[in-house]
C-alpha cells in the first residue's frame, strides 16, 4: 500500500520547515506529499519550494487563488490524494522518524482496517516536550482505551476528542464514503467518526507517533489555561456548543444512514439519544428554574447526563445558567 500525506498551510513559515524535515527523515518515506497552500503572505511558499528541491519523493504543491478556509483547504488537499493510505498533516508539528513505518505496519495487520488513530505528545512553541500526551490533556484513560480498542470504539471516539487530523490516518475508501464534508464541518474528525460508526475496523495506537505543537497562532490546539479559567470552562463551557454539537451529531446520522441502510443499531440508539439528550439541554435556558429543575433531575435519573455530557457538573450548569463564556 502506498501513502500520501495530506498537508494544508498558511502562514506558516514560523514552524513549517520542522515539520518538512521530519517528513524527509521517515524510515519509511511517502510516496507523495500533497500541500494546499491557502493564500499565504509569508514565506511559508520559498520554505515549502526549496523543500520540494532535496527530497527525492513526490511533492505536488498547489496554491489557492482564492481562500478556502482552513477546513475547505484540507479537504481540497485530501481529495487530491493518490495513494492507499492518506496520512494527515498540519504545518507546526513534528513527526517521529518512524510515524509512517508504523502507520503501515498497523494497516497491513488485516486488509479491513480502514483507519489508525495515535497518541501525541504535547509541545511547547519552541518544540519542548512538556512530559503530558494528547490522550493525558483529554483526560483519556487506559481503561477508556481498552473500550475504544474493543467493544465500544464508535461511541468513545465521540466522547473524546482523541480522533483529531494531526494523529490519524485512513484508507480512500473512507475519503469516499465520508466526503464531501457538509457545510461549516471541520475535516478533523469526520472522517474517522463516518468509518467508526460504519463499523469500518480501526486500530488505535497508544504509541505517540508525532510532537504536537501548541501555540497562539494554531487553527487547532489544547491551550493552557489558567485555575480560574477551567473552573469556568468546567461548568459553563458546554451551554456555547449545543448548536454546533447538535448540527454535527445530526450530520453525521443523516450521512451515516444515507450511505448504508444496515447501520449498527447502537451506533444509531447512541445518536439519536445524544442528540435529544443536547437539545433537552439547550431548550432549559428558556425555562423558569422549577422547570429546569425537574428536566435535569429526569436527565441524572437516566443516565444520560454522565453519558454525554460532563455528570454533574454539566447538570449544576444549567440549573444556574449564565452567559456564554468566550472560549
Amino acid at each position: 500500500m502506498k501513502i500520501s500525506i495530506a498537508m494544508a498551510t498558511y502562514n506558516g513559515a514560523e514552524y513549517i520547515q520542522e515539520q518538512l524535515d521530519s517528513f524527509a527523515v521517515q524510515t519509511r518515506c511517502p510516496d507523495e506529499l500533497v500541500i494546499c497552500d491557502d493564500g499565504s503572505h509569508d514565506e511559508t511558499v520559498d520554505i515549502i519550494e526549496k523543500f520540494m528541491e532535496t527530497v527525492n519523493f513526490q511533492v505536488r504543491f498547489y496554491r489557492n487563488n482564492k481562500r478556502l478556509g482552513f477546513a475547505a483547504n484540507f479537504e481540497k488537499a485530501i481529495n487530491l490524494c493518490n495513494c492507499d493510505i492518506i496520512v494527515l498533516s498540519d504545518q507546526d508539528d513534528i513527526w517521529y522518524p518512524d510515524k509512517l513505518e508504523t502507520l503501515k505496519l498497523a494497516f497491513d495487520q488485516s486488509e479491513d482496517v480502514g483507519f489508525v488513530i495515535s497518541n501525541a505528545d504535547i509541545l511547547d512553541e519552541r518544540g519542548n516536550d512538556i512530559g503530558k500526551t494528547l490522550w493525558q490533556a483529554r483526560n483519556f484513560s487506559f481503561k477508556k482505551y481498552e473500550n475504544l480498542c474493543n467493544k465500544d470504539q464508535f461511541r468513545t471516539m465521540l466522547q473524546y476528542a482523541i480522533s483529531t487530523g494531526m494523529v490519524s490516518a485512513f484508507i480512500k475508501k473512507v475519503r469516499k464514503i465520508a466526503g464531501p464534508l457538509p457545510e461549516g464541518m471541520s475535516h478533523d474528525s469526520w472522517y474517522l467518526h463516518v468509518a467508526a460508526g460504519l463499523n469500518i475496523t480501526g486500530v488505535i495506537l497508544s504509541r505517540s507517533l508525532v510532537g504536537y505543537r501548541q501555540h497562539e497562532r494554531q487553527a487547532v490546539g489544547t491551550a493552557k489555561i489558567g485555575l480560574m479559567q477551567k473552573i469556568f470552562k468546567q461548568f459553563y463551557k458546554q451551554q456555547c456548543t449545543f448548536e454546533r454539537k447538535i448540527y454535527y451529531r445530526s450530520m453525521l446520522l443523516d450521512r451515516m444512514k444515507h450511505i448504508s441502510s444496515n447501520l449498527k443499531v447502537e451506533n444509531v440508539l447512541y445518536l439519536e439519544n445524544e442528540i435529544n439528550h443536547l437539545e433537552i439541554r439547550d431548550k432549559m435556558k428558556q425555562f423558569v428554574f422549577w422547570k429546569r429543575f425537574v428536566l435535569v433531575i429526569r436527565e441524572l435519573a437516566n443516565g444520560r447526563y454522565k453519558k454525554y455530557s460532563g455528570g454533574f457538573p454539566s447538570a449544576f450548569s444549567d440549573l444556574v445558567p449564565v452567559k456564554c463564556l468566550s472560549d
